[in-house]
């Protein structure tokens, strides 16, 4: 008795502790993630599987959430999942990711997190990933993200990491910001000529005045002139319309 008492207390001390993020109910975890968990270890009723049924999670090597209209996750939605090598998480509407989410996932070796809405992630959000080879993060909104950013400083050696479709959001923002500037600059063009059109204006009020003041002070001249009797040169363009008027006045009738 006392032989067996002793085997027992060694295997429980060689047994891995569960984490704090491993006793979370399979029930409190994303209805889509607690469904998916469900289907791949072949259960219906996730308090059973809460009570006892770890050992189930350990074995499951891929989850296949694409496509399941997922808006968040919560950080122990993959606890216990210390074995899966494949995390499809491709075309949802995730926004961010908690930290820690992935912390229990030491296996995983492809991970899809492309086609989302994501505009930014936790530092140490991939430090865990130990074992990963694919991290897919394309397409979504994570606007001057480059594979040299700290994000991905823990990952290890040689992941193949497709950042695809980052530059779409990019120039998104700067056709914005072209937009924005070609719409300052046809104002400007705009006010510049209003400006240049109301000073040519003025200039022509000014230079129409100088021509008026001109051409009644050569008619006046003329006028003194012709009063004195003396002849005065041609103008073709002032004097020649008097000329004609007077040589109208001598016709003979």
């Amino acid at each position: 008795m006392r032989k067996l008492l002793t085997i027992m207390l060694l295997a429980a001390a060689t047994m891995p502790a569960l984490s704090q993020a491993q006793t979370t109910n399979i029930c409190d975890r994303t209805p889509q993630v607690r469904d998916e968990i469900l289907l791949a270890i072949g259960a219906d009723d996730c308090a059973a599987v809460s009570s006892g049924g770890w050992r189930g999670l350990a074995n499951i090597g891929r989850l296949d959430l694409e496509q399941k209209q997922i808006t968040t996750l919560q950080a122990g939605d993959f606890a216990g999942l210390t074995n899966l090598q494949s995390l499809d998480l491709q075309i949802n509407q995730l926004t961010t990711l908690p930290a820690g989410v992935f912390d229990d996932l030491t296996s995983l070796q492809v991970l899809y997190l492309s086609n989302n809405r994501l505009t930014a992630l936790p530092d140490d959000l991939f430090d865990g990933l130990t074992s990963l080879q694919i991290l897919l993060l394309g397409d979504n909104h994570l606007v001057g993200l480059t594979q040299n950013d700290p994000l991905f400083a823990g990952l290890p050696r040689g992941v193949d990491l497709q950042l695809i479709g980052q530059t779409v959001a990019t120039l998104e923002t700067r056709m914005a910001a072209l937009e924005a500037s070609i719409t300052a600059l046809a104002e400007a063009v705009a006010t510049q000529q209003t400006t240049l059109e109301a000073a040519m204006a003025a200039q022509r009020e000014t230079l129409e005045a100088s021509i008026t003041l001109l051409q009644e002070t050569l008619e006046q001249r003329l006028g003194d002139l012709e009063a004195a009797g003396v002849d005065a040169p041609p103008s073709r363009l002032l004097i020649v319309p008097l000329n004609q008027a007077r040589e109208q006045q001598e016709k003979p009738q």
